[in-house]
């Protein structure tokens, strides 16, 4: 089996890919100085003559010239926090068309991003204002962020909605340019809801799913989408959220009131 892997970073994926039975791996690296530091490590665990280690971009590298042949398996770690922020989609699509065999095994498969409501305990005072010294500064609150990183393992959070996903790319097919659409958030206990809590989920196939889905800790951390106003939620209150995304960011908002915010209209 050939492996192909875009980002080498240490070489460790790479390598893991070579103990478990590649017959070679070629791997990119478009920082010329990581690229060196890679083919070190991988000398140093004596495996150079299974792995190469190419530094160049993906979109620079030609078939038949820096990789021989197609490969039959692709490999990359290039999720970030915010699932879309390393290029997985775009980098995943070149790869597919340039260099992988068109029944090639991608790992992850799919990658989503989850979430759920929560209220402000632990996060709020990063990012709201009241009260201080017996002054009201909440007019301030103007300039609360959008989004925040909740910290390893997600830090004090109180989830007030179930879990569900907010979006779901499956790497075997392009993703359109942009997309729109609704998740609902049903209430599991009342609570003042502060912020959508958004975590990942990566499916490898064959039943292997990772989720840092706090208290989980990883290298990944959870993030805070902070509501425009927080909003009290009855226990069997339905939440409406709008999630889009460019390619390269998810963005998430409150719908606007409606009727299927209503748990008793079907």
């Amino acid at each position: 089996m050939i492996v192909f892997e875009i980002g080498a970073g240490t070489g460790l994926l790479a390598m893991l890919a070579a103990r478990a039975g590649a017959a070679h791996v070629y791997s990119c690296e478009r920082r010329a100085d990581v690229a060196e530091a890679a083919r070190a490590i991988i000398a140093h665990n004596s495996l150079s003559d299974r792995i190469t280690v190419i530094a160049k971009d993906a979109h620079d590298l030609r078939l038949g010239e820096d990789l021989p042949q197609r490969a039959d398996l692709f490999v990359a770690e290039i999720v970030d926090n915010s699932l879309l922020g390393e290029q997985v989609l775009p980098l995943t699509e070149l790869a597919r068309a340039r260099f992988l065999t068109p029944d090639a095994i991608l790992l992850p498969r799919t990658v989503s991003a989850m979430g759920a409501l929560v209220s402000g305990h632990g996060h709020w005072q990063d990012y709201r204002m009241d009260q201080v010294m017996g002054f009201d500064l909440s007019p301030f609150n103007r300039f609360t962020p959008v989004e925040i990183n909740a910290g390893k393992g997600g830090g004090e959070l109180e989830l007030l909605t179930e879990a569900v996903e907010l979006a779901r790319f499956d790497l075997h097919q392009d993703a359109p340019a942009e997309a729109r659409h609704e998740v609902h958030l049903i209430a599991q206990q009342a609570g003042r809801a502060e912020a959508l809590l958004r975590w990942l989920q990566l499916d490898f196939g064959d039943g292997i799913t990772f989720e840092n889905r706090p208290p989980q800790r990883s290298s990944w951390d959870p993030h805070l989408h902070l509501l425009p106003e927080a909003r009290w939620l009855d226990a069997g209150a339905v939440c409406a959220m709008t999630v889009s995304h460019n390619r390269e960011r998810l963005f998430l908002w409150p719908s606007e009131p409606s009727e299927r915010d209503d748990p008793s209209v079907g």
